[in-house]
Parts: structure tokens; sequence; C-alpha cells
């Protein structure tokens, strides 16, 4: 694999501390976290755009951002060919946001399927596996969590036609490979689409039940589902409701998930939403929306066998009025929010365990002129603005905790939120164990958890 390039290296070296310091803590944080899925095409946006949008997402309380890895178009140029800029940019920019990344790697490119097929062909289970080996051994330590495919149990993503079997195949390689590459990834089975069982897609509860079936127990973390309801409300009590099919309806994901004893496992939730335009009856009112977002937030909180909920998706794709799929943005076109964007911002405050404090994210960077330095960024420090914060960094050495860069006040914005750079009070941070020290006006004092520097910065 080539080497990335230095200016990318350096905004992925730091881990982000989004985890508390134990493991338990570190799997209530991960399953308490609301996220944004992004739409397939935000590796093709303007710069000015793509971070504007993750700006607002963040801005928002996000944790999460669920993103594309197109293998169509990473290797659009034959099996020999990367073009992994585009995606890196993304990647980056999320990371330096303080936003977790699930990666979702989707579509065959033309090399690897038959002539006269789609990108949603399925893909050849060597093919795929080798490819998403690659994907975290470029990405890792940066994105740890992986989706296989995108709404695999209906048509309109795996043709000719979905095939259970055919799909664990898929699953079972690129789970081996991708654990080879990084013991530590997180693999999910690719979140499966409200539908029918008519002889061509395939009910999600149906689904489930023959990826165990063929074997597919051992070869992932957690189950994805995108519980779509729309006009419904989630948690009502409907059969049909993508929603309802997680755990209400007598055969659901959860039971399936028991019978095969497999209930310490997950459910996230990788897609969620509802659409404010198009057809007319195809979509809901930005009132509903906004109330569909509150009430996925209350029946998703209350299962701790939940994982990340993410809404679908940042921002209305376009203004085509002949297609719903433009419409499902919490911002519109045009930026301006949606009554959804301020509902997604509060439920995702509300996330913060008890007890956590602050959300200290920090990444690492230098800038020629100033040396390296250290971007904090704070989350759930109160629920007003105003608050005067005084952030130092500290280098562990010898058992010690010693300054290495000078002290910062800023106040936080009506959120709650802040961001600090900490510029280095020398040229160059050494490798080692480093955290930052947060004074809260009023006299709380906070710490961010360790982060390592694996090389020289600077």
């Amino acid at each position: 694999m080539p080497s990335l390039p230095i200016a990318f290296r350096v905004a992925l070296l730091a881990a982000i501390a989004c985890a508390a310091a134990f493991l338990c803590a570190a799997r209530q944080a991960e399953a308490q976290t609301l996220g944004i899925a992004t739409g397939g095409d935000t590796q093709n946006l303007p710069l000015v755009e793509l971070e504007r949008e993750l700006d607002l997402i963040a801005a928002a309380g996000a944790g999460w951002v669920r993103v594309d890895i197109n293998w169509a178009q990473i290797q659009a140029g034959g099996p020999a060919s990367y073009e992994w800029a585009a995606t890196d940019r993304v990647i980056a920019a999320a990371r330096a946001r303080g936003l977790r990344v699930l990666g979702v790697i989707v579509y065959t490119p033309a090399w690897a399927r038959p002539a006269g097929t789609a990108a949603t062909y399925r893909p050849d289970p060597g093919r795929y596996a080798a490819f998403a080996a690659r994907a975290v051994r470029r990405y890792s330590p940066a994105v740890r969590h992986w989706e296989i495919w995108n709404e695999p149990n209906v048509r309109a993503f795996w043709t000719p036609k979905p095939n259970a079997q055919a799909y664990v195949r898929v699953l079972r390689a690129a789970y081996a490979k991708m654990r080879q590459a990084d013991p530590r990834a997180k693999v999910l089975t690719g979140g499966t689409a409200p539908a029918v069982s008519d002889g061509t897609d395939i009910a999600p509860v149906d689904w489930l039940e023959r990826l165990y079936r063929h074997g597919a127990r051992g070869s992932f973390t957690a189950v994805a589902h995108h519980p779509y309801c729309w006009p419904a409300l989630p948690g009502e009590a409907l059969s049909w409701s993508a929603w309802y099919q997680i755990r209400g309806t007598n055969r659901s994901l959860r039971s399936v998930m028991k019978d095969n004893d497999d209930a310490g496992k997950r459910i996230w939730l990788t897609e969620f939403g509802a659409p404010t335009g198009g057809p007319p009856g195809s979509f809901v009112s930005e009132a509903a929306q906004a109330q569909m977002i509150k009430r996925a937030h209350e029946k998703w909180g209350k299962q701790v066998w939940m994982g990340p909920l993410f809404v679908y998706e940042a921002r209305d794709h376009g203004s085509d009025f002949s297609t719903r799929e433009d419409f499902f943005g919490l911002l519109r076109r045009d930026f301006t929010p949606k009554p959804a964007y301020w509902a997604f911002s509060t439920m995702a405050r509300a996330t913060t365990p008890a007890g956590r404090g602050p959300d200290l994210r920090l990444t690492t960077a230098r800038n020629a002129a100033l040396g390296p330095f250290v971007r904090v960024r704070l989350v759930g420090v109160g629920k007003r603005g105003g608050r005067v914060l005084e952030a130092r960094l500290q280098r562990k050495r010898r058992g010690t905790w010693r300054y290495v860069a000078g002290r910062k006040r800023r106040r936080t914005n009506a959120s709650g939120a802040a961001r600090i750079a900490l510029r280095a009070l020398r040229r160059s941070l050494p490798k080692g164990t480093y955290r930052v020290r947060i004074a809260i006006a009023g006299g709380t004092t906070r710490f961010s958890p360790a982060m390592r520097l694996k090389r020289r910065l600077g």
C-alpha cells in the first residue's frame, strides 16, 4: 500500500477521546450516541460544502457519521488502481471535528462484475474481502467500525436479486480478512431496508433468520437495520413498521438473535428518517419529521442492547419534487436548518452519559508558522453558553503529568460547546502520552482520556 500523504497522516494521528476510560463506560458511550448517515455523494462535494456540512453535523452534537467507502469509485480504473483522495478528505475532515466514522463498503466496480450490470451487482467474496481489508489497513485506527454493504435485502441495492446465502459468503470472507488487518475492527451486517418477502425483496426479520441459517453468526459484531416507518411514529404497534419489527412483532430482529444465542450483540440503527418533500403522499411535514426524531430518540434510548442511531441525512440532496429522495435532510439544500435539526441537536446533547462530564475530543496538527498544536473540541459542558474554559496540554513523563502548551481560554457557544487550539511551547511535540486539563468556571476540573502520539510532531 502506498504511504498516505503527510497532511492526511497528520490529520489522523491522534486517538479521538470519545470513549470513557473503562470498557463498560466505552460500550455505553458507543451505544448511547446519535450520528448522521451522510449521502452517497458526500465524497464528491466541493470542499467548502463538505466542510460546512460537517461543521453543522458537529455543531448539532453528533458523535458519528456514516460514510460510503465506494469500492466502485476507488477502483474505477481497474484491479491495480486505487483513487483514495476523495474518501481520504471526508474521513480526515470528520475526524478533525471529533466525529467517529462508520465506513460502509459498497458497490462493485465495472471490472469485477459482468458486462452490462450495475454497481449494485453482488460482489465476488474474495475480491470484496481483499478491498475491504485494504480499506481497513488504510484507515485504522481512525476508523474501526465497518458495515458490509447497504440494504442487501432489497433488489435496489443487491442485484440481480437478494440472496442471503450469497451475502453470507461475502460477509464471512470480509470479516476474516478485515479482522486480520485490524483485530479490533468491528464488523456490522449490511443495514436492512424495510421490505416484505415477495420472491425478490426479503423482509428484515426473514433476512436475519436466513443469515443465521447460512452460518453468519461468528462473522459480525452487530446487526445493522434501517427502521424507516413514516408516516407512523417509532414504536407504534404496526406489523409493517420496520421500527416495530426490531422487537415488537412476534418474530422480531431481537427474538431471532435470542433464538440463535446471539442476544449479547447490539442492533445498530444505521439509517432512520423521513422525507419532507416529493410526490404527493410520499412525504411528511417538517414538523412531523422533527417529531419522528424525538420519538425515535425516546424509544431507542430505553434499550441497552441498541447501538448508535444514525439519522439520514444531513442535508437535502436536491430540490426535485418528482422524487422524495432529495428531501431527507435535517438541513435544506441551502444549509438552513429544518425543525428536525434542532430536535436532533437537543436529543444529541441529552445522550451524554450521566457523570461523564464534558466530551473532550482531541486532534493534532501542525502549522508551518506556529509549529505543532492540539485542537480541542468540547461538547456537553453545559446547556447554556458563555461559560469560560481554560485548557492546558499535558504530557506524561516518568509517571508525572507536565504542561507542554500554554493555557488558552474560550467561552462556550450557545449549545455548550467550544473549540480551542493549544500551541506547543516548543517547535515539536515528542512522541508520548498526552491529555488536556480543562478548568471550567465555577471550580470544576476535567481531564480528557489520554491519547498516544506515536511519532514526533514538528
